[in-house]
């Protein structure tokens, strides 16, 4: 795909506008969110004036409200003539207080006026709808907004909120206050019906809240108390406004937030509670966030197309300006730059000036006169370079014989000193043979050390026994003597006793030749043991120097094994070294064959840099220099 051509006075012009556009951008926002932001407190500031105007005239109102009723509740008319009574028998009493009730509607422009006695009958109202005469404890509004304004205003001054009241088929709040006698004694209860229109008319003054600005009060149940300008007139406890501003309000807070409102439209939103009695009410103002910011959208598209302008006469004096400071002298260098590219270095930049192009001219000059100087050493350069390398060439000549009469050498000695190697490896084979047998050896002695050991023990134990059984014999010649003794005993006395005797002299006969025959077998036993015992003392001294001569060749024969064992040690320290400068020899004679292939290599560089001189005459001579 081919480049596109761009222009450096272009690039130029393109930069400076799109910095122009950015700072013009950066300047119009910013002046965007400050103008948007006074806007923003302008309304604010104004929101806040008219909630501040519009909430103490509705908690004015409903001040007014309770004032009024309680002036009429202590009102003479009402404390003196009003008893529990029965409204269709006392005419008189009917037509005095229902004046006053007529008059004080009129003057206040109450909705309506009731009058309950204290069983909860509604004895009186100004604009007799179906709750008049009916009985607010136990009859048909016995759960209605009048019946709990009934209740609550036995005991005080009340307000009762906004719920559906039949009676009068719409919405409905109620203020109450109780009717004392002179005495402080309760004699029944005022109520009134508060007029929604007034409410309306407070918070849909428009004075100030320009096309789309609005206040309405809010319930604790996020249900309207007043209707919105933008509703059907229907919007009291049927219009639901769950929104951030309201429930920042119900919690005590009064300030201003940018929401959207129960429209789902985003508004500027000023939000206040209000102080009503014992109700947790707010006052809600809001305006739409594009009405606020409609000025600052006019004034930018005037700035817009003013920018517009400014920025198109400025591009055209820049440009202008680009030209001849910048764009043309560049011209001129590029000229120069395109000679230098074509080999022409006999040109000079012709452009004076004090800024950075006329700084960049002398230092263009200076490079073409610096080329020009370098390009003739190169030449004289090339030349050495040409006579050394044809010398290199020579010399490497000579180094490549020696080189490879070297490796030679090399590679008969590596045989060699392998040869050697085997050897001292078959030896280091053998010395550790050697040395296994000789433990071996070593072994086998001390076992039949051990053996003679025990054999010694044995006889000597045997030679202990022989001797008790010497002294058991002895004891037994010792009972035969006896024996004998006493059976010369019994001859005698047999002999005595004459014929009476001769049978006690038998068997004394009897006894003595048994106990000369055990006696002279108690002395051949006893000689045959003795005998043993000497044969016994004899085969100790025997094993005993046999025992004395296993010990000396132990000795001998674990010296023998650690000067083999040594020897092994020794003969694979040799075979290592042997390795080791076999394997030196290896890696020395591997560095010669590299160097004869670099010997090569560098003859091959010597015969490439002598082509490489000759192609940089060529080159140079395509110069034209000064």
């Amino acid at each position: 795909m081919k480049k596109i051509k761009v222009s450096i006075g272009f690039k130029l012009i393109f930069f400076f506008i799109l910095m122009l556009i950015i700072s013009l951008g950066i300047s119009s926002y910013y002046s965007y969110q400050n103008y948007s932001k006074t806007l923003v407190d302008e309304s604010e500031s104004e929101l806040k004036a008219i909630s501040v105007l519009k909430k103490k005239a509705i908690e004015g109102y409903f001040d007014e409200l309770l004032s009024d009723l309680s002036i009429s509740a202590k009102s003479p008319i009402l404390r003196n003539n009003f008893s529990d009574y029965d409204r269709r028998v006392n005419k008189k009493l009917d037509k005095a207080v229902s004046d006053y009730l007529d008059l004080l509607k009129e003057e206040h422009g109450w909705y309506d006026a009731f009058l309950m006695d204290l069983k909860g009958n509604v004895i009186y109202t100004v604009e007799k709808e179906a709750d008049y005469g009916t009985n607010l404890e136990d009859g048909v509004y016995r759960d209605s907004g009048l019946a709990k304004a009934y209740k609550k205003g036995r005991k005080e001054l009340s307000i009762i909120d906004f719920s559906y009241y039949e009676a009068s088929k719409d919405i409905a709040a109620f203020v109450s206050a109780p009717i004392r006698d002179k005495n402080n004694q309760l004699r029944g209860v005022i109520a009134l019906q508060i007029p929604i229109d007034k409410i309306n008319n407070i918070m849909q003054e428009r004075t100030g809240m320009g096309r789309s600005g609005e206040t309405y009060l809010v319930g604790s149940d996020y249900l309207m108390r007043s209707n919105s300008r933008f509703g059907n007139g229907k919007d009291i406890l049927k219009k639901e406004v769950n929104t951030l501003s309201v429930t920042k309000a119900l919690q005590g807070e009064e300030g201003v937030d940018t929401i959207k409102d129960y429209r789902d439209v985003k508004v500027l939103s000023y939000h206040t509670p209000l102080q009503i009695k014992d109700h947790n009410w707010v006052l809600i103002a809001e305006i739409d966030e594009a009405e606020v910011k409609e000025p600052l959208n006019n004034l930018i598209k005037k700035v817009y197309k003013m920018t517009w302008i400014i920025a198109l006469v400025i591009i055209l004096l820049s440009g202008l300006l680009i030209f001849f400071l910048i764009i043309r002298p560049v011209k001129k260098v590029q000229s120069i730059m395109n000679k230098i590219a074509n080999n022409n270095l006999s040109s000079e930049v012709e452009f004076k000036s004090n800024d950075e192009l006329g700084e960049m001219s002398n230092d263009i000059n200076k490079t073409i006169s610096s080329l020009s100087g370098i390009l003739k050493r190169i030449r004289s350069s090339a030349e050495s370079v040409s006579k050394s390398s044809n010398q290199i060439a020579s010399d490497n000549s000579n180094l490549a014989e020696r080189t490879q009469n070297q490796a030679s050498a090399l590679e008969e000695l590596s045989a060699t000193i392998e040869e050697m190697t085997a050897s001292i490896q078959e030896v280091a084979a053998n010395s550790e043979d050697t040395d296994v047998l000789s433990k071996n050896t070593v072994d086998f002695v001390e076992e039949g050390s051990k053996v003679i050991k025990k054999t010694i023990d044995s006889m000597e134990d045997i030679s202990k026994r022989s001797e008790e059984i010497s002294d058991i014999i002895a004891l037994v010649n010792e009972i035969a003597a006896q024996t004998n003794l006493l059976s010369l005993n019994a001859a005698i006395e047999a002999a005595r006793a004459g014929e009476h005797g001769k049978g006690f002299a038998v068997v004394a006969e009897q006894v003595r030749d048994l106990a000369l025959r055990t006696a002279n077998s108690s002395k051949k036993i006893e000689s045959l043991i003795h005998n043993i015992i000497n044969k016994i003392d004899e085969g100790s001294s025997l094993i005993v120097e046999a025992d004395n001569s296993l010990e000396n060749i132990i000795k001998n024969s674990q010296k023998t094994s650690r000067g083999i064992e040594e020897i092994a040690v020794a003969m694979d320290e040799q075979s290592s070294a042997a390795e080791q400068i076999q394997i030196a020899i290896e890696e020395l004679n591997s560095l010669t064959q590299d160097n004869v292939v670099m010997v090569e290599e560098v003859n091959q560089t010597s015969d490439y840099l002598e082509e490489e001189s000759n192609g940089l005459f060529e080159i140079i001579e395509k110069f034209e220099l000064k």
